[in-house]
């Protein structure tokens, strides 16, 4: 049997080896606080004369105790709950130019003009890529959220951010899909 955290070969009937064991227990541990020593000074006074006043010792004040860390899952220093975050932040972000891309240029090809249909023509070309792109980033996203291990925190940023992108990559495809056959419908009236 091996170990489903680390791989290691272990001889007992358990998921995780020990040394996976002890080191969950060491960062699930709670930090202990110290509460620091109050000295107090009280002066006895047996009797108080007329105008006097008696001493009386501070209060006690409040300690807080210090914020535990957030222990984020960590392996070989990639925090495994954002794996696959930058392709989703690309993808959503690549997605929504393109959509905007792709509506300027089927605006610009439904229109008459010579010369805007040119410039529909260009933002065409480049709408392309801005909606490839982020159509196959989002697909990966999802795919890395769908293919984590059980025992590892599911990235569901990614998942969130890559469905995005593949919801705007798709209305480019869509809106290019039309513009292509306006501009065809006009290069054959040409």
């Amino acid at each position: 049997m091996y170990c489903t955290k680390c791989g290691k070969q272990i001889d007992y009937d358990s998921p995780i080896c020990k040394e996976c064991v002890d080191e969950m227990a060491v960062a699930a541990a709670p930090a202990e606080t110290v509460e620091p020593e109050v000295e107090q000074s009280v002066t006895e006074q047996t009797e108080l004369q007329p105008g006097e006043s008696a001493e009386v010792a501070p209060a006690d004040f409040i300690v807080e105790p210090t914020p535990r860390p957030i222990v984020q899952p960590m392996v070989g220093g990639v925090n495994l709950r954002m794996r696959g975050f930058g392709k989703a932040l690309t993808s959503t972000i690549l997605g929504f130019i393109g959509y905007f891309f792709s509506v300027f240029s089927m605006a610009m090809l439904a229109t008459e003009e010579y010369d805007v249909v040119i410039a529909g023509g260009v933002f065409f070309v480049m709408s392309l890529p801005l909606a490839i792109i982020p159509f196959v980033f989002g697909l990966k996203s999802i795919g890395m959220f769908k293919s984590s291990p059980s025992w590892v925190p599911k990235p569901i940023a990614t998942l969130v951010l890559g469905i995005i992108g593949l919801f705007f990559s798709a209305l480019s495809l869509f809106f290019l899909s039309m513009a292509a056959i306006i501009l065809l419908g006009f290069m054959a009236g040409v």
